[in-house]
């Protein structure tokens, strides 16, 4: 098609297809014609300087302007996909009467966010990486960064450890570590090379956290799978049968996912609902961690994951826990006979 105009005219009957492009050509008389209409995968051939158009853009603009905007869109549209998921949470406290930030030490840190998973550590150092933030005199600045090796493990510290009490009379808040509020967080670009030598850092400190091992003699730690979100300790209130039911409801489960289990652990109380499982094969734990992680259960994201071999999930219980615990199944036996 092709009619006489000038390029602030829109073609007289607009294309309905997207990928229709119409462009400003010159007829043999030297007239001025739109062109059209044709697929981008002919107009993008065109000279820099040539004015295109196509519904619904507002006007008439270079086709060298268009490229951009298309290159730039599909620049951004790469980096999404590369976008590795925040695995890492920032801390902060408020300072005492005086006006300081009271000290927090790496230990402290440390040993209070383990329990919601594993903490990266760092591959020359093989310290945990957890990062409590001085001024230059070496004083607290009232807050820390914790980076998690999974991103699920950031979620579960936050959504049990905001507004928790790090040690008595100490309250933190705890939320995703951004660039907004801590902008040292960003990584250095890396060469490819780099980049491979990282990520082989990283596998090799994974297999040895997780038990991967070529010695068939050390290789339980492969058999063995934590599972989180899977009960909350108010959920056993009022129900003495409550842990035993779960355990045989996940016990059926995990025997169906990944075949026969040896052992079977619910750790009664914990804050993040933890189970541990212990396969009789390797195999079946891997499935189980393919099939299990990421899945809802009870209204809950479940995370799946090998056990690291160091994270203890059991809830030490107090004088006082056990006393209010004895007496909470009496009243319950008493409400039983009434």
């Amino acid at each position: 098609m092709s009619t006489a105009g000038s390029g602030d005219e829109k073609p007289a009957a607009a294309p309905t297809v997207i990928d229709e492009w119409f462009y400003m050509g010159v007829d043999e008389q030297g007239a001025q014609v739109q062109i059209g209409p044709m697929p981008w995968a002919r107009v993008s051939t065109l000279a820099d300087e040539t004015v295109v158009w196509r519904k619904p853009m507002a006007q008439w603009e270079p086709l060298s302007e268009v490229k951009a905007r298309k290159a730039a869109k599909a620049e951004k549209r790469k980096r999404a996909k590369k976008k590795i998921p925040n695995s890492s949470v920032y801390i902060t406290w408020k300072p005492d009467a005086s006006g300081k930030f009271p000290q927090i030490s790496k230990e402290e840190i440390v040993d209070h966010f383990k329990h919601y998973g594993i903490i990266k550590t760092h591959p020359e150092t093989d310290e945990p990486m957890v990062k409590v933030y001085t001024d230059e005199s070496g004083a607290c600045k009232g807050d820390a960064i914790v980076h998690f090796l999974q991103p699920l493990s950031a979620e579960t510290a936050i959504e049990n450890l905001n507004e928790s009490m790090i040690r008595p009379g100490l309250c933190i808040n705890v939320e995703k570590a951004t660039f907004t509020n801590h902008p040292d967080i960003k990584k250095p670009k890396l060469l490819p090379a780099q980049a491979a030598v990282q990520r082989r850092l990283r596998q090799a400190k994974l297999q040895k956290l997780t038990g991967w091992d070529d010695d068939p003699n050390q290789s339980a730690g492969l058999r063995i799978v934590i599972l989180k979100r899977m009960f909350h300790r108010d959920e056993s209130k009022g129900d003495p049968n409550f842990y035993e039911d779960l355990e045989r409801d996940i016990g059926l489960e995990c025997q169906r996912v990944g075949g026969p289990i040896e052992k079977l652990t619910v750790f009664k109380g914990s804050p993040v609902g933890a189970v541990c499982v212990k396969y009789k094969e390797a195999a079946g734990a891997e499935k189980c961690i393919e099939v299990m992680n990421g899945r809802w259960f009870a209204g809950r994201q479940i995370e799946c994951e090998w056990f690291d071999g160091v994270t203890n999930y059991k809830v030490q219980e107090t004088e006082e826990d056990e006393q209010k615990r004895i007496d909470q199944f009496g009243d319950w036996l008493e409400s039983t006979e009434s």
